[in-house]
């Protein structure tokens, strides 16, 4: 046998015993972790008014590297068992907008912090019941969960109405695209003061129509060997993961192009010598604001107000809940997202858009409930776990992360509704007010 065939005998075997060992791994892990019955993006349809709505009437299991849950959607397309329209006499009715935080798709039904908040009202306060419709859908900004409850919310008849807000609403409720440069979606102009709908019917591109329209050559085929290793490989998964968990080797993967940067669609370039462009959404951080970003808030501001009217009109109180991002309750977090997208510190302020929206509910007179210290004070708590409020990969809350969510909103109307004035939560304050403030005695029993 000659020097070349000897060498051309050993890489074979060396080839065939990464793939025999990789399909042993796969094998395993397929029978420990299966892939999900239901891809996740096939719980979404889409609607021409919303953008996308759930899929009525489907079942099936969501898998990841961190969760494995069943998400179970009802005939309305809305989380959990079907609802009666027709509300008892003896219920108090509280309606969750929201998006993929208060959606929760990384935890099962139970643990879902509406959930949690239902259970812990009814427990601790037996001469009342309680029932809480989650209607919040991934993706959603602060328009389209206005459109959501014009549709499908506000004929169940809810006695509150909370909307839970996250940072990136802010740009999205400007944008014809949802944050991330994704799915296009109904968007509000503000023509002469007054809201106008715009973009609808919403074209029914690239978030439900399939990606080989509108890709070709290297693209499509990249696209294609992602799609079925997606598909079919629980393997390709956990080393996807593995990857987008260690910021070098992620960003290795994106320079090499065997991986997407997640900021490509929503990005502002600062200055020319960043490494990296700023995502849009993150424009909300800024301390002085751009003319773009301060229209984005003036038509969020004109959103809220116009949400505040229709659940006045039907007598449901309305409730704005602003939940932190993880960056916001980590510090070690944000600095690293700071020298990520070369952020000075002296211009940018993860508690700018906290405390804006703050502004915005008093002025319209909104209880506003602000999660934000409470969620660093559990932090610090739980210092050694990093799981304790927030998933580290996919950055949604852990059951963790909903169990006190759920514990402060029950929080909020026990005090608020019940327990009465010596708590001295007035409309339009924020909440929990100085008097309420939370102690680490508090928290710590919310295990």
């Amino acid at each position: 046998m000659t020097k070349f065939k000897r060498i051309i005998l050993k890489l074979s075997l060396c080839l065939f015993s990464i793939i025999f060992t990789l399909l042993l791994v796969e094998g395993v892990l397929q029978v420990i972790n299966p892939l999900p019955g239901v891809p996740k993006e096939l719980y979404y349809q889409y609607d021409p008014v919303l953008g996308w709505v759930k899929q009525p009437g489907i079942e099936g299991k969501v898998v990841a590297a961190e969760y494995s849950i069943t998400q179970k959607i009802n005939s309305d397309s809305l989380l959990g068992p079907d609802y009666p329209i027709e509300k008892p006499q003896d219920e108090h009715r509280i309606l969750i907008l929201g998006d993929s935080f208060a959606e929760g798709y990384t935890v099962e039904h139970d643990q879902l912090f509406s959930e949690v908040m239902k259970k812990s009202l009814n427990a601790r306060n037996g001469h009342q019941q309680y029932q809480v419709i989650n209607a919040a859908v991934g993706a959603f900004s602060t328009d389209q969960q206005l459109l959501m409850f014009q549709e499908k919310g506000k004929k169940y008849c809810p006695d509150m109405t909370v909307l839970v807000f996250f940072f990136n609403d802010v740009w999205a409720n400007a944008q014809p695209r949802a944050a991330g440069g994704g799915a296009f979606k109904p968007y509000f102009e503000l023509i002469d003061g007054e809201l106008e709908l715009t973009n609808v019917p919403v074209p029914p591109i690239f978030l439900f129509s399939k990606p080989e329209v509108f890709l070709t050559g290297t693209d499509l085929y990249k696209y294609k060997t992602k799609k079925w290793l997606q598909d079919h490989s629980v393997l390709y998964g956990h080393v996807r993961d593995g990857i987008r968990s260690i910021p070098a080797l992620n960003e290795l993967a994106v320079n090499v192009g065997l991986a997407n940067d997640v900021d490509q669609n929503r990005q502002l370039t600062v200055s020319k010598n960043q490494r990296r462009p700023v995502p849009g959404m993150f424009r909300v951080w800024e301390k002085n604001y751009e003319p773009e970003m301060v229209y984005a808030w003036q038509v969020t501001e004109a959103i809220m107000s116009k949400m505040k009217q229709e659940t006045e009109a039907i007598n449901s109180e309305f409730v704005v809940m602003y939940i932190p991002t993880a960056a916001s309750v980590y510090p070690g977090l944000w600095q690293q997202l700071c020298k990520k997208y070369d952020m000075n510190p002296d211009q940018w302020d993860v508690e700018k858009s906290g405390s804006e929206l703050g502004k915005i509910c008093q002025k319209l007179n909104i209880n506003f409930i602000n999660t934000t210290e409470s969620f660093r004070m559990k932090a610090r708590l739980h210092e050694k776990d990093n799981k304790a409020l927030f998933y580290v990969q996919d950055k949604h809350w852990s059951p963790g992360g909903h169990r006190l969510a759920g514990e402060l909103l029950a929080d909020y109307l026990l005090d608020y509704h019940v327990d009465g004035p010596e708590y001295n939560v007035t409309r339009g304050s924020t909440y929990p007010p100085t008097v309420l403030a939370e102690t680490p005695e508090r928290l710590s029993g919310q295990q």
